[in-house]
């Protein structure tokens, strides 16, 4: 989702900066981000669970571009009630099933999946744990981003402390 929501910003023309533990993970979407039309996009190697390391990448961002003006966090957190009277909007995006690249990892080794079908993933979501959506297959990493785009981009300037579901109807059953 976050490598999603971060094509959008560059096929935008954002500055766009992306943080990961895997370099190789970072490197290859730091090429796509170049390829959507942000030419000074950086990957950090960062522990998002070591402030340090969080500390040491925000100030190396500081000093590259002097300000950030969006920040979409994919792990975790709620602030919109702390920040909304410094003026900085805060919302969440609930995503449902979605097939990731580590996600199709997981799913590769079950007998007679394709992983790269969505209809199939969710009928097999449903037949094994019970988890069904109105649209009948699960999501696109690409079906999301755009959504944690437009919560975090300048188009918005209202909207705060927000849950958008993009579940495709599974909220509902």
């Amino acid at each position: 989702m976050g490598r999603a929501a971060a094509e959008c910003f560059a096929a935008d023309g954002a500055r766009v900066a992306v943080m990961a533990r895997s370099q190789d993970t970072l490197d290859a979407t730091v090429a796509a981000l170049k390829k959507l039309g942000a030419p000074d996009a950086v990957g950090l190697q960062v522990d998002l669970f070591d402030a340090v390391s969080v500390d040491a990448a925000l100030a190396e961002l500081d000093q590259r571009w002097g300000s950030l003006n969006a920040l979409v966090n994919s792990v975790s957190k709620n602030l919109s009630q702390s920040l909304a009277p410094e003026g900085i909007l805060v919302n969440t995006v609930s995503p449902g099933t979605f097939v990731s690249e580590s996600f199709k990892a997981a799913l590769a080794p079950i007998p007679d999946l394709d992983e790269n079908d969505l209809h199939a993933v969710m009928r097999y979501i449903n037949k094994n744990f019970g988890h069904h959506v109105f649209l009948d297959r699960a999501a696109d990493p690409s079906e999301i981003g755009p959504v944690i785009a437009f919560a975090a981009s300048a188009r918005n300037t209202y909207m705060t402390g927000a849950n958008i579901n993009v579940d495709g109807g599974s909220d509902f059953t």
